[in-house]
């Protein structure tokens, strides 16, 4: 039912920085990796500040599916009580030897202006540790939002294209 949990924890204390600190774990549950990391600053002459981050991963092999998600409180943020939520899912629609392909969406979430990005992709796999991504973000929210102003675009549009090659190696 549970699977083994695994507890981490580390600090770090510099005179102009104060102390941070990270405690984090991870288990799963049936099937479902979860898990969750706490952060603390506590720096000279300013209020202690705490974010946190928990989420999941799952995968189903047979159906050839993947989903993540995580919600994260964002306790430093320039936004005040900074919640933000995001989901993402790929589903391999081809394996065959020389091409794999993968439909896949992503959706983050900001809760204090409720703005955010949805941005369904299609993504292949041509040779050996290339990936090519085509996908088409689509941007909500006010003009002075999170996720529209920071939005990478210099034209700050709602809706474009993008197109993302990768290059991996392990070593």
């Amino acid at each position: 039912l549970l699977g083994r949990i695994e507890v981490f924890a580390s600090g770090r204390y510099r005179s102009s920085e104060g102390v941070r600190t990270v405690l984090a774990g991870k288990t799963s549950l049936r099937g479902l990796d979860l898990f969750h990391e706490s952060m603390l600053e506590a720096a000279p002459g300013k209020d202690i500040v705490y974010s946190a981050v928990s989420g999941f991963f799952w995968e189903a092999s047979a159906l050839k599916t993947q989903a993540y998600g995580e919600y994260a409180y964002l306790g430093g943020s320039v936004y005040p009580k900074d919640h933000r939520l995001a989901l993402a899912m790929a589903l391999e629609l081809a394996a065959k030897p020389r091409m794999r392909l993968k439909l896949g969406t992503k959706w983050e979430h900001a809760f204090t202006d409720a703005s955010g990005s949805l941005t369904p992709a299609l993504i292949a796999y041509p040779f050996p540790h290339v990936s090519i991504a085509l996908g088409v973000p689509l941007l909500y929210g006010a003009d002075d939002s999170i996720y529209v102003t920071k939005s990478e675009d210099p034209a700050k549009r709602r809706l474009s294209l993008a197109l993302a090659a990768t290059i991996s190696a392990q070593y």
